[in-house]
């Protein structure tokens, strides 16, 4: 066995020659399918290999797969990795782990949660796997599994109040002004998210985001198991907070059925999980930009004259002069870029603090010979 060098959830970069996939269908003894695993080995000679661990013994199979057949997996899995950025979605139904191995064995891993599946031109890449190797019964990154019907919709809301004697009491001790507000959340499987928070006497604010591959992707992680686990509660002995705060959670599954909590908006009287819940929405809102009449490398962009070459002023954190670099029109100030490096094949992280057009037959002499920069910085970058 040789040596390898290990990447952990770096994007993929290389000739991919393996592809290993480990997936677990449910962790929790009480739904079905509990700890079933397999094991799907493809090369790039089109072997197909695949093991399958149930609870009654082991299963072996082995195929071999089209040529066009596994060059597409390939690119299909070469292609989205290499773009790969992590998201945070809780292990709950199932897990995945994927090894990709390359021609100079090097070797990236990546794992996610049942479910928390990528799409190459439109297709799913467990589909993929599926149709391609002529598996049908292969995990993936999406167990197919006998589940719970799937969740229609999760509605929240969340109330507070106080009598009149502790809203004077916060304004002459504390100098905070409380409102009696209320606050609703809907995420349906028509594909919206809706949130909507009243103030009393103040004002009220109301968002909606209509993206329906995006919510269903948000929803599909809760087919096979309960949204919410049951809260801790509180002992009889607890204060009583003055600023009374309570909530009340709907979820409604395509059969009709429906579970309600209600409580205390507070640790013990919230479901153990509610921060992963509300932590994977805080993502899901943080992900959508206000668009372009926010966005101040839009409206702050100075366009360059058809006989002008564009540069831009890199600072980069180590290096005590601005270097320069040519760049394209997408370059912004304030973008962080990737630029090559007077040492050769390294390349390093900056941030745009300069953007400068020459005129093509104006250029300076010490800006002549610059390198172009190698493009923007992904996140993970």
């Amino acid at each position: 066995m040789g040596t390898y060098i290990t990447h952990e959830g770096l994007p993929f970069h290389g000739a991919l020659e393996k592809i290993r996939i480990r997936s677990c269908r449910v962790a929790d003894l009480s739904l079905p399918g509990f700890d079933e695993k397999q094991l799907l080995e493809i090369t790039r000679d089109g072997t197909a290999k695949l093991t399958q661990k149930t609870p009654e013994g082991t299963k072996k199979a082995k195929t071999r797969i089209s040529q066009a057949d596994t060059d597409y997996i390939f690119a299909a899995f070469s292609e989205t990795f290499a773009n790969y950025r992590r998201k945070r979605i809780p292990s709950v139904s199932g897990h995945w782990r994927v090894r990709l191995l390359t021609d100079d064995d090097e070797v990236y891993f990546y794992h996610g949660a049942n479910g928390q599946d990528y799409r190459y031109h439109d297709e799913s890449l467990t589909d993929i796997l599926r149709q391609r190797t002529g598996m049908p019964e292969l995990f993936g990154l999406c167990v197919k599994a006998e589940t719970k019907n799937k969740v229609k919709s999760i509605e929240i809301s969340l109330e507070q109040t106080a009598v009149d004697e502790v809203k004077d009491q916060y304004v002459n001790e504390y100098g905070i002004c409380i409102h009696d507000t209320n606050e609703w959340l809907l995420v349906s499987s028509e594909g919206t998210i809706t949130y909507n928070r009243r103030i009393a006497r103040v004002g009220r604010v109301s968002l909606q985001y209509e993206l329906k591959d995006k919510v269903a992707e948000f929803l599909k992680v809760y087919d096979d198991q309960s949204v919410f686990s049951h809260p801790k509660g509180h002992s009889p002995d607890t204060v009583q907070d003055e600023v009374r705060k309570t909530y009340r959670i709907v979820v409604t599954r395509d059969s009709g059925d429906t579970s309600v909590l209600e409580g205390s908006f507070d640790k013990d009287g919230l479901p153990d999980n509610w921060p992963d819940f509300v932590g994977r929405l805080t993502d899901f809102f943080q992900g959508q930009s206000l668009g372009m009449l926010f966005d101040s490398r839009v409206y702050s962009k100075v366009l360059r004259k058809c006989n002008e070459v564009a540069f831009c002023g890199v600072d980069i954190d180590g290096v005590v002069r601005t270097r320069y670099y040519r760049c394209g029109d997408e370059i912004c100030e304030g973008d962080t870029v990737v630029v090559p490096t007077p040492m050769k094949h390294t390349m390093a992280i900056g941030r745009v603090v300069e953007i400068r057009n020459y005129p093509k037959d104006q250029i300076p002499k010490d800006m002549a010979r610059v390198q172009e920069i190698l493009g923007l910085a992904k996140e993970t970058e």
